[in-house]
C-alpha cells in the first residue's frame, strides 16, 4: 500500500467496481493518429516462427526463482521481442531484474513489488508481459490494439516486477536463512515473528517508498525507527534497491513511471511540491478511464523519499501510483481471486497507455 494514511482516501469496495470490469472490447486510443511512413520491414520473427503459449501462473504466489524461470522462457520463446538484464542485488545477494517488452523508440517504466507483502503486482506484471507477446505471435489484438505495431513502431515497456526480492521472501514465508538473518538484525527477533507476514519493508527493514532522495527529511517521526513497515533507511538513496531504480531511469529516457501498489483501489498522480507536471492530468484520467480506479485528490502534505515524487522532481514527467486491490482484499489471497480483484480491470492497461509515452 502507498504510505498516505487511510483516512486520506476513500474506501472502495469491489461492489462499487461490479458494473465496470473490462473486457477485450473498444477502440485503440491512438487510432485517429496519422501514419504517413510507409509500412517498415518487419522486425520480429513472422508468427508461424514462434511457438506461443503462455508462461506465467498468476494465480500463486510469486516467487523470485519462478520470475527468474519465466522471463527466461519468454526471452527463448520471443528472442527479439522480450529481454531482460539485471539491475541491481539486495543486500542478501539476490538478483533484481528487469524485463523489456518491445522495441518501439519510447520508453515507459513500471515497477512492482517496492513493498514486500504487495507481490500480487508482480503477477499483474507479468502475466501482462506473457499476454502482450502472445498476442504479438498470435497476430491478436488486445482492446481493439494493434499489439504488432505498439511494440514494433511506439513503445518499449521497462518493466521491474519485483523491486524487493528480500522483502517478498519473508513476507510469503519463503525467506532463506539470509534473508532472515537481515531482518532479524534489524528489529529482532520477537518483532520478526510478529510481522513477517505483513512486512512492507526490505531484508534491512526499509521502507524502499521512504528511502528516495526527494525531501527524505519531510518525513513522520516513526519513520526513523526501524520497524517492519515505515523505516526510512540511515540515509536517502541508502539501499541497493532505491540505487538500481534511480541507476534505470538515468540510463533511459523514460516518458512516465508508474508504481504499483496495494491497497484501495486508487490513483496518485499528483502533489504540491513538485510542481506542474505536463501530462500528467491526461495519463491519470485515461488510467481511470481503462480501470475506474478513482483519481485522489493531489497531497497536499508530504511524507518524503517517495519514488513517484522523486520521479516527478527529478525528470519533470509523470509519476503515477496505481493500488491495484480494494481494502478488504487479503495481501495473501490476492493472486487466489487475481482475476476478478486485478486482471479483470488492467490485463489491457499498460497496452492501452501507450499514446501518453510522449
Amino acid at each position: 500500500m502507498h504510505d498516505y494514511p487511510e483516512d486520506y482516501m476513500q474506501t472502495y469496495t469491489d461492489d462499487y467496481f461490479d458494473d465496470y470490469l473490462d473486457d477485450d472490447t473498444g477502440s485503440d486510443p491512438g487510432s485517429e493518429e496519422p501514419i504517413d511512413e510507409p509500412e517498415p520491414e518487419p522486425e520480429f520473427p513472422s508468427p508461424g516462427a514462434m511457438t506461443a503459449k503462455l508462461v506465467t501462473n498468476p494465480y500463486i504466489i510469486p516467487t523470485h526463482e519462478r520470475m527468474m524461470k519465466d522471463m527466461q522462457k519468454l526471452k527463448e520463446q520471443y528472442p527479439i521481442l522480450v529481454d531482460f538484464e539485471i539491475i541491481g542485488k539486495t543486500a542478501s545477494g539476490v538478483e533484481i531484474p528487469a524485463i523489456t517488452l518491445g522495441v518501439g523508440p519510447k520508453k515507459v517504466l513500471i515497477v512492482g513489488s517496492m513493498h514486500a507483502r504487495e507481490y500480487v503486482t508482480v503477477s499483474q506484471i507479468m502475466r501482462s508481459v506473457d499476454s502482450y507477446a502472445y498476442a504479438y505471435a498470435k497476430g491478436n489484438k488486445i482492446a481493439g490494439i494493434d499489439v504488432r505495431k505498439v511494440l514494433n513502431e511506439k513503445v518499449t515497456y521497462c518493466f521491474v516486477p519485483m523491486m524487493n526480492p528480500d522483502g517478498v521472501a519473508i513476507a510469503s514465508g519463503r525467506a532463506n536463512a539470509k534473508q532472515r538473518s537481515l531482518a532479524i538484525k534489524a528489529v529482532g527477533k520477537r518483532s520478526y515473528n510478529k510481522y513477517r507476514r505483513i512486512w512492507k519493508g526490505n531484508a534491512r527493514s526499509v521502507n524502499l517508498n521512504r528511502n528516495f532522495p526527494f525531501r527524505w527529511n519531510d518525513q513522520a517521526r516513526q519513520t526513523k525507527k526501524r520497524s517492519y513497515d515505515m523505516y526510512r533507511g540511515p540515509y536517502s538513496e541508502s539501499e541497493a534497491e532505491t540505487k538500481a531504480i534511480i541507476k534505470l531511469c538515468k540510463a533511459n529516457d523514460f516518458k512516465f513511471m508508474i508504481s504499483c501498489h496495494t491497497k484501495g483501489y486508487s490513483i496518485w498522480w499528483d502533489d504540491h511540491f513538485t510542481g506542474k507536471i505536463k501530462g500528467a492530468v491526461e495519463l491519470s484520467k485515461a488510467i481511470n478511464g481503462i480501470t475506474r480506479y478513482p483519481r485522489c485528490t493531489p497531497v497536499r502534505y508530504l511524507n518524503g523519499g517517495h519514488l513517484e515524487t522523486w520521479f516527478r522532481y527529478k525528470y519533470k514527467k509523470p509519476g503515477i501510483v496505481i493500488e491495484f486491490t480494494p481494502y478488504s482484499q487479503s495481501y495473501h489471497t490476492a493472486n487466489r481471486n487475481f482475476d476478478r480483484v486485478i486482471w479483470s480491470r488492467t490485463k489491457s492497461l499498460w497496452l492501452q497507455l501507450y499514446p501518453y509515452a510522449k
